[in-house]
């Protein structure tokens, strides 16, 4: 209560009508707003990747942003496809390693920070029907020999998800994924949504490239 307290007196926090809850205060909003001036927004570098995955798959598009060992979903799309797949909404935590956008995480880190963040995820496993100490690194496995991963049913048992790992300076820092029910995400179809992310994914690996460049000059 001391540190909250003293959090408000700065202003970054402040407390609701009832005075029993503390709330983010207007302060954290001028911190974030400063930052943005200085940092890579990745929401607004993916958007329209994000929308045209939505457009050409048919189906729900997201953009998931590594927080260490965590994947926060930052941006979705949906698609044509009349059934909307919406396994996560904007601000959505999920441990690296549960669902697709996690294992194509996974599979992209070097095995020492593979075996933390399985560390990790294990304290979160029962919360996902499909996620245990041999499903993860399974699928992981899958991944680094495929190059995408595929979740069938690890959130959600009627869903799936076709993801790949977003790169920058040799760590994956996101995951583009398209998710639909299991009925849409065939193996059949599977290697042409690959294609599509792998195109998206390797436009925005050039734009950090570029990003980094100009930030360096």
């Amino acid at each position: 209560h001391r540190i909250l307290k003293a959090l408000g007196q700065h202003g970054f926090t402040t407390r609701d009508s009832s005075g029993r809850r503390y709330l983010l205060g207007p302060e954290l909003a001028i911190l974030a707003r400063a930052a943005d001036r200085h940092t890579l927004d990745l929401q607004k570098l993916c958007e329209n990747h994000v929308t045209e995955l939505a457009r050409e798959t048919g189906d729900t598009a997201f953009l998931m942003v590594r927080s260490g060992y965590e994947l926060v979903c930052v941006d979705l799309k949906t698609g044509s496809f009349p059934i909307k797949t919406m396994t996560a909404n904007i601000g959505t935590r999920r441990p690296v390693g549960i669902s697709a956008a996690g294992v194509a995480v996974m599979a992209a880190l070097d095995a020492d920070e593979a075996q933390e963040a399985l560390q990790a995820c294990r304290a979160r496993q029962a919360d996902y029907a499909k996620a245990n100490d041999a499903a993860i690194p399974t699928a992981v496995q899958h991944a680094r020999k495929l190059g995408y991963a595929l979740s069938d049913g690890m959130v959600h048992r009627s869903v799936c998800g076709v993801a790949v790992a977003v790169m920058d300076q040799r760590k994956p820092i996101a995951s583009l994924v398209v998710a639909s029910i299991r009925e849409r995400i065939s193996m059949r179809r599977v290697p042409a949504i690959v294609t599509l992310l792998n195109k998206h994914r390797s436009i925005i690996e050039r734009k950090l490239l570029h990003y980094h460049a100009n930030t360096i000059a």
